[in-house]
């Protein structure tokens, strides 16, 4: 084997070599890739999880809101009622 076929040879081998390095990296980089996409989904899936839960609480907030706005109403009507009888009571 003369030294130019064994500089060719070398030279393949160089190639082939920086290939494989460079085919190595890019599936690295696609799995790292997926990877950051997974972490984004699952704090995405968390923030919406507990976004969720906020309106749930909100909601429940309202509804015991607007419960407790009839009540204190009802309240007042019978405080204003026994009021009026009082008032009747002590004009007659």
């Amino acid at each position: 084997m003369s030294s130019s076929e064994h500089g060719v040879l070398r030279f393949q081998s160089v190639i082939q070599t920086m290939t494989l390095i460079t085919v190595v990296a890019g599936v690295a980089s696609v799995f790292m890739a997926l990877g950051r996409k997974d972490v984004t989904i699952e704090s995405n899936k968390t923030r919406v999880t507990e976004l969720w839960d906020i309106t749930q609480e909100l909601v429940k907030s309202q509804v015991l809101g607007v419960a407790n706005d009839g009540e204190h109403q009802r309240q007042i009507e019978e405080l204003k009622r026994r009021l009026d009888r009082l008032e009747d009571l002590r004009g007659s």
